[in-house]
């Protein structure tokens, strides 16, 4: 159920797509405004004061606390209505 990755490794292809980017589209860098990146699912990631991961990052998919969130979900609490559809995946 573990579901991690190295934020080191995001960075590293994300500075090299971003170079075989420009270098392919024949725009100077600097007529380039500014660059957005995304993502598409929720991932955990422990930083330091400083923005330094502290670990590797939690991905969605990881289940390690399927039981917390399940004891949790079984307390009704009122809280628990603000927090999305209260599916559990695991």
């Amino acid at each position: 159920g573990w579901a991690e990755q190295d934020p080191d490794d995001w960075w590293t292809c994300l500075v090299q797509a971003t170079k075989q980017a420009m270098e392919g589209s024949g725009v100077a860098p600097e007529d380039v405004a500014g660059i957005s990146v995304d993502t598409t699912s929720c991932t955990v990631l422990a930083v330091d004061r400083n923005g330094n991961h502290l670990r590797p990052a939690l991905l969605w998919r990881d289940v390690r606390a399927s039981d917390q969130a399940r004891r949790r979900a079984e307390t009704d609490n009122p809280a628990l209505e603000h927090e999305g559809d209260g599916e559990l995946v695991g």
